[in-house]
C-alpha cells in the first residue's frame, strides 16, 4: 500500500487519527471548563498514567475545549531546569494579554495583574537575565520573595482580571512529576486560594504516576484540589476501533487474526497501536491485511520501537542502572519488591537504593506501593530481556 496515504500517526503526543475510549473524560471536561466561565471552578484535573498510554493527546484535546468554553489556555511542559518561577509568570503574562482587546490592558483588574506578573518577575527572574518589563511592577505584591506568598498574588490576580472579562484561565501542564517541588507547592497554593474565592483559574496536567505521590508530599490538601484521573490501555473494544476505524476510511480492512496479533503485541496501548498500524500498512499489499502481514512487519517495527521508543531512553542510564533494571525485568511480570531487585543484584537493599532513586528521578520507574516498584514505559521488560544485554546474577523469575 502507498506509505504516503497511511492514515497511522506514531508520536509524542500526535493525535491519533481514531481517538477512542477517552469519550467520558473529554466531555467531563468539556463541561468543567463551562463551568469555570461561569464562575465555578471544580477540581483541576491530572492525568496520570505510563508513557505511551495517551495523556498529552488529552492534554491537548482539553485544551482546545478550554479555548471552545471561552477561556485562555496556556501550554507549558515542566522540566527540572528550566520551568522558573518566572517561566510561568511569562505564561501568565501571555494569559492575560488574550483576555481582551489591547485598549483594556492599562486599567481595571488587568492592569493590575499585570503589574503583579511584573512584580514576580523581577523577584524570582534567574540571576544575571534582563527582563526588558513593559509595565511597572507593583511594590508591595508579588515581591516578598516567598514563592508561596507571591504565586497567591499572581494567581488571584489574574483569577480576577479573567472573571472581570467573564473568561476563564487554563495552565496545562505536561510531564508534570518533573515540576520542581517549590514550584509545584506555590502553584497547589495559588490554585487553591483561586478555589476559596471563585476565582476561574485551573489546570490540567499529565504526568507519570509517581506524581500522585509527589503532589501530596508537597501539599496535603492536593488530593482534594486535584482529581487524579488513572489513563491507562484500551480495552478490546477500543483498541480494535483505534487500529480498524482509520484503515476502513482509506478502503483497507483488517481481518480478525491479524487485529488480535496487533493487539497482543500492543496490548491496547495507543502510542503502540499507532506503531503496528503503521508498520504494518507500509508492509501490506492489502486491501485485506492479514496476520501474515503482520508477521512479516514484526522486524522493522520491533527495530523502530528498540532503536526509539525504548532505546531513547537506555540512552540516559549509566550501565549501573540500565543493570537495574535488567535484573527487575528478570523477576518476571511486576511489580517487583526492591528485597527481590538487591537480592538479584548481590547486592544489599542499603546500597541498591540510590540507584532506585535515581531512576524514579529519571522516570523510568514508579513506586507502585511501599517497598515495590513498576516501569513507568510499558512493555520494558520485555524489551529488557530481547535487547539489553547486562549481566545479573542467575535468579529463578518470580511467579
Amino acid at each position: 500500500m502507498n506509505p504516503a496515504e497511511n492514515p497511522y500517526n506514531p508520536g509524542a503526543g500526535t493525535p491519533p487519527p481514531e481517538l477512542t475510549g477517552r469519550d467520558g473524560l473529554i466531555e467531563g471536561f468539556g463541561s468543567t471548563a463551562k463551568r469555570l466561565v461561569r464562575g465555578m471552578p471544580g477540581q483541576s484535573t491530572v492525568l496520570v498514567g505510563l508513557r505511551g498510554v495517551g495523556k498529552t493527546v488529552l492534554l491537548n484535546v482539553f485544551e482546545t475545549q478550554a479555548a471552545a468554553a471561552g477561556a485562555i489556555a496556556e501550554h507549558l511542559e515542566a522540566d527540572q531546569d528550566t520551568l522558573t518561577p518566572d517561566v510561568l509568570a511569562r505564561r501568565m503574562r501571555s494569559a492575560l494579554y488574550k483576555l481582551a482587546p489591547q485598549d483594556s490592558w492599562g486599567r481595571g483588574a488587568l492592569a493590575i495583574a499585570l503589574r503583579v506578573v511584573a512584580s514576580v518577575r523581577v523577584t524570582f527572574a534567574p540571576r544575571g537575565v534582563t527582563l526588558g518589563l513593559d509595565v511597572e511592577p507593583l511594590s508591595g505584591t508579588g515581591d516578598s520573595g516567598d514563592l508561596r506568598e507571591d504565586f497567591v498574588d499572581l494567581f488571584v490576580a489574574v483569577g480576577e482580571a479573567a472573571r472581570e472579562h467573564g473568561r476563564g484561565v487554563v495552565l496545562a501542564i505536561d510531564e508534570l512529576q518533573n515540576l520542581p517541588d517549590d514550584v509545584f507547592r506555590a502553584l497547589i497554593m495559588g490554585l487553591h486560594r483561586c478555589s476559596q474565592l471563585k476565582l476561574p483559574v485551573m489546570a490540567v496536567g499529565a504526568g507519570l504516576p509517581t506524581i500522585k505521590g509527589k503532589a501530596g508530599d508537597v501539599k496535603t490538601y492536593a488530593e482534594r484540589l486535584f482529581q487524579f484521573v488513572e489513563i491507562g490501555s484500551l480495552d478490546t473494544s477500543d483498541a480494535t476501533r483505534a487500529l480498524v476505524v482509520p484503515a476502513e476510511q482509506s478502503g483497507i480492512r483488517f481481518d480478525g487474526m491479524a487485529v488480535d496479533e496487533i493487539l497482543a503485541r500492543s496490548q491496547g496501548y495507543p502510542y503502540f497501536l499507532q506503531e503496528w498500524g503503521f508498520g504494518v500498512w507500509n508492509t501490506a499489499a492489502g486491501p485485506i491485511i492479514s496476520r501474515e502481514d503482520v508477521m512479516r512487519a514484526d522486524r522493522n517495527v520491533q527495530t523502530k520501537l528498540d532503536e526509539s521508543f525504548f532505546g531513547v531512553r537506555m540512552g540516559r542510564l549509566t550501565a549501573q542502572e540500565r543493570q537495574y533494571l535488567r535484573a527487575m525485568a528478570d523477576l518476571g511480570p511486576g511489580p517487583y519488591r526492591s528485597s527481590d531487585v538487591a537480592s538479584a543484584l548481590g547486592m544489599t537493599l542499603q546500597r541498591a537504593a540510590p540507584i532506585r532513586g535515581r531512576l524514579m528521578g529519571k522516570g523510568m520507574i514508579w513506586s507502585s506501593d511501599y517497598g515495590e516498584t513498576a516501569f513507568s514505559v510499558p512493555l520494558f521488560a520485555e524489551y529488557l530481556r530481547r535487547d539489553v544485554v547486562v549481566p545479573t546474577r542467575s535468579i529463578e523469575p518470580r511467579r
